[in-house]
């Protein structure tokens, strides 16, 4: 006769899926070599495309170019009075697209939950922006880095 275990109960585990969790988990390192420009009263510190009307002349360059299929538009501060991190990607994207940002020289991981979330339908690009101070590493020369958590 074999015995089995007696159970009280019924365990119910969920199913786990190691890809999933490294997706959710993991964040992509955007490196940014930066150039500087003013525009206006703007100057801004990073990398950006040419994105058009209102936006800084192309600056700085980006390694990946896509983050989760949108194309990488723009991360950089803008200075003028306040001072603010953003990150402009392709498309028409939700506001929690990505879960949170975290800039270097920065100790505040900042949540998509941005102080300024604006869709351009002309150029078909979405902005997040945080009012954040500037980390001294971010001086428009040399390298630097970006996460962004999905």
């Amino acid at each position: 006769m074999v015995r089995f275990p007696r159970w009280d109960g019924v365990r119910i585990m969920p199913i786990f899926n190691p890809r999933a969790s490294i997706i959710s988990s993991t964040p992509a390192g955007i490196s940014i070599v930066q150039g500087t420009t003013t525009q206006g009263a703007n100057t801004y510190y990073g990398f950006t495309l040419a994105l058009g009307v209102g936006f800084p002349s192309a600056i700085g360059s980006r390694t990946p170019t896509t983050f989760l299929g949108a194309t990488i538009g723009s991360i950089y501060f803008s200075v003028n009075g306040g001072t603010f991190a953003q990150v402009i990607l392709s498309g028409n994207r939700s506001q929690n697209f990505f879960s949170a940002a975290l800039f270097e020289g920065t100790t505040k991981q900042l949540t998509s939950a941005a102080d300024l979330y604006t869709y351009f339908a002309t150029p078909n690009y979405t902005r997040w922006a945080w009012e954040i101070a500037k980390p001294a590493v971010w001086d428009g020369s040399g390298p630097t880095y970006i996460r962004l958590y999905p």
